[in-house]
């Protein structure tokens, strides 16, 4: 268990000081998932072993509850019908683990056990409560800078269209797993679905993203960053296509055992 959750990961937090807002912009900010994933792709390796896949950390996180795109009977259009969800996980945690959520790690009591929500956490995206933030996350953990901000503007350019089109949904669920499992293990080089469910690749799925947030990054001064890094990333690779490159020398070398299983 220790060993599977060892898994890390990028984080993004935008202040959203509304709660209601902070709570239904979840759902609809799911969809960057998927990019997050490819961009920040880093574990092809794990345990020793490779993996065949460019993000293998998301399937090891998933392996926790609630660590997945939200059912939709979860109640995220306002604040109240999330308090009520945690609500209900509260009752089920403290029935199997007591003061898990209700007690801090020094053993105090937790004055708000439904503020303490880190521990209900979902990817790519949850409302952090305590912080007041939007929180949008990737299992992965890419080793360059600039790509985590390049993640971070992204995300707040994103919140800012999604509270600007309140109308604008999450794409259908299952669409959007197969898009996240898709950067896992192809990242950049899968196939995709846009909400039309039509194949595309990877580079047209990020440029149909960046054109939706263009105007908000824009807004935000963070367009041209934004525009240059995504593309240092294509056309670099991440850390995982270096990660692979290595692995294959030495296994050419013969200098690994796992690594002849490539």
């Amino acid at each position: 268990v220790l060993n599977n959750f060892k898994i890390a990961g990028t984080q993004s937090q935008v202040f959203i000081p509304n709660e209601d807002i902070r709570v239904r912009h979840t759902r609809p900010a799911m969809n960057i998932g998927p990019i997050f994933t490819a961009l920040t792709a880093s574990s092809p390796i794990f345990m020793g072993e490779y993996q065949h896949k460019m993000a293998c950390r998301y399937s090891k996180w998933r392996r926790f509850p609630r660590t997945d795109i939200p059912q939709d009977e979860v109640n995220l259009s306002n604040a109240s019908g999330f308090r009520k969800y945690l609500a209900n996980i509260l009752d089920v945690v403290e029935a199997k683990v007591p003061g898990f959520l209700t007690k801090t790690h020094d053993g105090q009591d937790v004055p708000d056990p439904l503020q303490n929500a880190s521990r209900v956490y979902w990817a790519p995206v949850r409302p952090n409560q305590t912080h007041r933030t939007g929180e949008a996350r990737s299992a992965e953990t890419t080793p360059y800078i600039a790509d985590s901000v390049a993640m971070a503007a992204m995300y707040r350019a994103f919140v800012r269209y999604i509270i600007r089109h309140p109308e604008y949904e999450m794409m259908d669920r299952s669409i959007l797993k197969h898009n996240i499992k898709e950067a896992e293990t192809n990242g950049m080089e899968g196939i995709f679905y846009n909400e039309h469910g039509e194949k595309i690749s990877f580079d047209t799925y990020l440029a149909e993203f960046l054109e939706l947030i263009y105007d908000d990054a824009v807004a935000l001064g963070d367009w041209d960053f934004i525009y240059s890094q995504t593309r240092v990333i294509q056309e670099r690779g991440t850390a995982s296509d270096k990660l692979i490159e290595i692995w294959k020398k030495h296994a050419e070398e013969g200098n690994t055992e796992a690594a002849q299983q490539t």
